[in-house]
């Protein structure tokens, strides 16, 4: 079993940049990797050892739309998340993260349709997950960091992961590294210390073609149901 976190990164812009890929075995240990930006599902695809190996995708981006009528997620809302996602599927260049947003649902469907299962009624068969660094970063620290952009934010993001278990086998060059890290983190504790960890949010549900809502992993106190997803995921 593999934790494998994404950056994603906006598809529709001009230049679209890698995607940073963290991946993390059942030891702790993290390597790291580069997508095309434009092209990630397919990527996914060529990478040994797929989600029927039991990989898990955490995600930074959504999943899911919003219900009908709501303007954003109650995850989002919950957890002020920069990107907001409404009912449809924005157009690039509308609004802020338009296309960030916009691309990352896209992808979710794709890879939904590839068998990668997003979290639904039960988080165990979930092999999809979404997280939020931008909020996970502030709770695993239990203050507020320097900006990563700096020295010093990416030296205090760095030493977080290194005390809480992970094992860089090689040493992280950018923050968009250490947020594909943190994201495959919070799956990797899921699995060994499911009490450290909690959803923010509903679970999803599909309706005219989309999922909707949906939850975004968080440091904090654990649902009832983790210990179902740790039972089930050992077994395989």
């Amino acid at each position: 079993m593999r934790f494998i976190g994404l950056d994603l990164t906006d598809p529709y812009a001009k230049q679209a940049r890698r995607v940073d890929v963290a991946l993390v075995d059942e030891r702790g240990h993290c390597e790291f990797a580069a997508l095309p930006g434009h092209d990630v599902r397919r990527a996914l695809a060529r990478m040994p050892a797929g989600s029927r190996k039991g990989d898990i995708l955490i995600i930074d981006g959504p999943l899911a739309l919003a219900s009908p009528g709501c303007r954003l997620r109650e995850c989002e809302r919950i957890l002020a998340t920069a990107g907001k996602t409404p009912d449809v599927l924005p157009v690039p260049g509308s609004r802020p993260y338009a296309g960030f947003v916009r691309g990352s649902v896209e992808l979710a469907t794709e890879l939904a349709d590839d068998g990668w299962a997003p979290a639904a009624d039960e988080v165990a068969p979930a092999t999809m997950l979404e997280a939020y660094p931008g909020c996970s970063w502030r709770a695993l620290a239990g203050r507020r960091l320097p900006r990563k952009t700096t020295a010093e934010g990416f030296r205090a993001r760095s030493l977080l992961l290194l005390r809480n278990g992970l094992r860089f086998l090689e040493v992280p060059q950018t923050h968009d590294q250490l947020d594909a890290a943190l994201c495959a983190w919070l799956g990797w504790t899921l699995r060994h210390a499911p009490e450290r960890i909690r959803l923010v949010g509903p679970r999803a549900f599909e309706l005219a073609g989309h999922l909707r809502e949906g939850s975004i992993l968080q440091v904090g106190r654990r649902p009832k149901n983790f210990c179902q997803f740790q039972r089930q995921r050992t077994r395989r």
